[in-house]
């Protein structure tokens, strides 16, 4: 006989299905998953129906499920997992391979299936009432107590517990075996699981059986302990015939089913009642314990049994105020004074570590990932980039001094083009001491007959040394006039350029060079650009560049994170202009595109007022730098510190600022990283255990990072390394105060 699954099928158990592929009345597959042949219905009940199957001549047992939702589902699965895991005779057999989902034709949904060993016998609910409710002898019920120990055992080693103990889940082979069943409502033991039943809302899904589940069961705090009551009052019914529901129960919650049992010794009804002790604490601790109690009750040794039950009592509450020690704080019984000394002490501590430099490297790491973290920005429209890539380096390749640069001649023939579409400004980020013939003369005649150009020299070159980075000497006259220097200022431990270097007082310049401009390239660009707009910049009393609003404030000795600048140069932080959202902060073409363009109206829109920075972005030419946003080429580092300026001065875009210190008192950070001292103390003072002080952790941190990122959106670097040192570390100061006045 075969059996059609499809629930559509109107005939599931036609006789004319006996040994064909597929239902002669739906057409839905008979054989599954090529090898299981349905028989016939056995029962349903529940989420589930179970069926016979035939599995190549073995007769197998088919669970399936027919509910869509998805708890069900998962706990199907689950029972699938554990079954497939657990190898004993008293656990049905389960397959690697047992669990699958099977699709009926035109079914959107699936049809999850389980096979496992056919148990050929009763239960146990069957079983009595085939024995018109006799109860069992004393000798029967310590052999079945062993055998229902062994199994949880097994269960309880795999971090497992059953949670649905009762005489229908528990099965009697013909060979006399006991087997427990239904494992659907199994629960994974875990450390995370255990910290849950420290709170007081209801975290577990609670699997009810009526007078076999205990309370904390039904309060949706199981524990495998609880598998020891449904135990005992298992055998309730099956020492006295009667369910435990008909029994009364006195004041404090216990069963009063003794005068019921006629036929057992004290002993056993004592530890019967020890399974089904009201508290979960006042139970067995393991199967180990019952074990040697049901071995000392047939040797006969009366003696040992309290002590058995002492010992058991005694590990009990070492193992569960082992869990609830470590998730649970300390009470705080410490009044306000301490709370705001305890904060004021982490603050001057991480504030005076702060002021050592100890922080310096966490604290620019997490500026540059807030960096990276801001939206994008528009590009600027002002500027022009001219990139040397290395298909441009093929083309226009230079002499024997050096293999990468281009000749003087296409540089005449890149500035006349860019003049013809009337440029405001033109900067050449290339190095150009030694000739790249051919074309030198007509280089030079552009250079000194276009006033709008400017060069770079590296003002840290000596007249001995990178004398590839030196001035032109056609061009020594008008250095001043006619270059800014190069030099990007990476002197961080990790060689990142976060800084910008407006000028050098020459009479603080430690180096020996003929590269005696005062401006950086950068810098040199914007002023003349701003004089074009007529804006002026000057130098205030404090030697700072101003304009009538904006104020380009020098970088101190201690500025935000940085604990140790030498305060020699003049010098900004790097607004970066994020690139969020596009490749690149300006409009750019390469060496040949511009060459060859073909019409003159996309190259004079291009060009015509603007700033155009020509330089190298090809690899070989080593020129890119480290930088918050990755490394980048020394042509757009520029780029973008040409940008900063104008943008701060004509579009009001924020210059990055740090909150107001006096000299190299760092006041306003103290304040800020004090207040995250005190909302980490004020954060600590309620929560009973971590890992709700973990949650409030949590979003306090969010908190701080949102304001953090915003603030810098908006050009504020704020401590954020220091602040969540202080609100983290005055908390274990705190706990750690309350753990001493407790304890000790």
């Amino acid at each position: 006989m075969s059996y059609c699954l499809n629930p559509k099928c109107k005939e599931p158990s036609n006789p004319k299905n006996a040994n064909r592929l597929c239902c002669i009345n739906c057409g839905a597959e008979l054989i599954l998953q090529q090898r299981y042949r349905v028989i016939r219905r056995l029962g349903k009940g529940g989420c589930g129906e179970i069926f016979e199957i035939d599995d190549n001549g073995k007769r197998k047992v088919l669970k399936r499920l027919f509910h869509k939702d998805k708890k069900l589902i998962a706990l199907f699965e689950q029972e699938a997992k554990v079954l497939s895991k657990l190898r004993h005779p008293g656990i049905p057999k389960v397959e690697s391979d047992g669990y699958f989902q099977y699709q009926i034709d035109g079914s959107k949904n699936a049809i999850h299936c389980l096979v496992m060993e056919k148990i050929e016998g009763l239960n146990l609910s069957e079983w009595l009432e085939k024995q018109n409710h006799q109860p069992i002898s004393e000798k029967k019920a310590i052999a079945w107590l062993h055998q229902l120990i062994e199994i949880l055992e097994k269960l309880h080693q795999e971090q497992y517990f059953h949670r649905d103990i009762k005489p229908t889940n528990i099965m009697l082979r013909k060979s006399g075996q006991l087997v427990l069943i239904d494992f659907g409502t199994v629960r994974k033991i875990t450390d995370t699981y255990l910290a849950k039943l420290g709170g007081n809302q209801e975290l577990v899904t609670a699997v009810l059986s009526y007078g076999y589940t205990p309370l904390e069961q039904i309060n949706g705090k199981p524990l495998p302990q609880s598998d020891f009551f449904a135990l005992g009052r298992t055998f309730v019914y099956l020492l006295t015939g009667k369910e435990p529901s008909e029994f009364d129960e006195d004041e404090h919650l216990r069963l009063l089913w003794r005068e019921s049992a006629i036929n057992i010794s004290q002993p056993l009804a004592d530890l019967i009642d020890w399974l089904m002790e009201p508290s979960r604490f006042q139970r067995p601790i393991n199967t180990d314990i019952i074990r040697q109690y049901l071995q000392a009750l047939e040797s006969g040794s009366l003696h040992q049994l309290q002590e058995f039950k002492k010992l058991s009592l005694q590990k009990q509450k070492r193992y569960f105020s082992a869990f609830t020690t470590f998730f649970e704080l300390p009470k705080l019984q410490l009044n306000w004074k301490i709370f705001m000394l305890s904060s004021l002490t982490v603050t001057g501590l991480i504030m005076g570590v702060r002021y050592l430099g100890w922080l310096q490297n966490w604290e620019l790491s997490a500026f540059d990932w807030l960096m990276r973290s801001r939206p994008g920005e528009v590009i600027d429209s002002r500027l022009l980039v001219i990139e040397i890539t290395e298909e441009d380096i093929k083309k226009y390749v230079g002499d024997r001094y050096k293999k990468y640069s281009i000749r003087d001649a296409t540089l005449a023939k890149v500035i006349e083009k860019l003049q013809k579409y009337q440029p405001r400004l033109i900067g050449l980020d290339l190095h150009r001491y030694q000739p790249r013939p051919p074309g030198r003369k007509e280089f030079i005649e552009q250079l000194q007959k276009n006033k709008n150009i400017l060069l770079v020299c590296f003002s840290q070159a000596s007249i001995n040394q990178y004398k590839d980075f030196l001035p032109l000497p056609e061009l020594q006259h008008q250095i001043q006039e006619k270059f800014g220097f190069s030099d990007l200022e990476n002197n961080d431990p990790d060689k990142y350029v976060r800084r910008q270097i407006l000028h050098f007082d020459s009479d603080l310049n430690p180096y020996i060079s003929n590269c005696t401009t005062p401006y950086s390239l950068s810098f040199y660009l914007a002023k003349r650009f701003l004089e074009i707009e007529g804006i002026t910049l000057k130098l205030n009393q404090n030697e700072e560049w101003q304009t009538e609003k904006v104020v380009l404030k020098k970088l101190a000795t201690r500025t935000g994170g940085y604990q140790n600048l030498d305060g020699k140069s003049n010098q900004i932080l790097i607004n970066y202009r994020s690139p969020w959202g596009q490749e690149k902060i300006a409009k750019s073409l390469s060496l040949t595109q511009l060459l060859e363009a073909e019409t003159d109206s996309q190259l004079k829109e291009l060009v015509n007022n603007k700033i155009v920075l020509v330089g190298y972005t090809a690899p070989i030419a080593k020129d890119d730098f480290n930088t918050p946003y990755g490394r980048i080429p020394g042509v757009w580092v520029h780029a973008h510190q040409l940008s900063q300026i104008i943008s701060a001065i004509i579009d009001n875009r924020p210059l990055l600022w740090v909150l107001p210190q006096w000299g190299n008192f760092q006041w306003g950070d103290f304040i800020w990283v004090a207040i995250w001292s005190l909302i980490g103390s004020l954060l600590v003072w309620k929560p009973r255990y971590i890992y709700i002080l973990f949650f409030f952790n949590s979003l306090a941190i969010l908190l701080l990072y949102q304001i953090a990122l915003t603030t810098l959106t908006y050009g504020g670097w704020l401590p954020f390394v220091p602040s969540v040192l202080s609100l983290f570390s005055t908390q274990g100061l705190i706990i750690y105060i309350s753990y001493r006045k407790t304890h000790f």
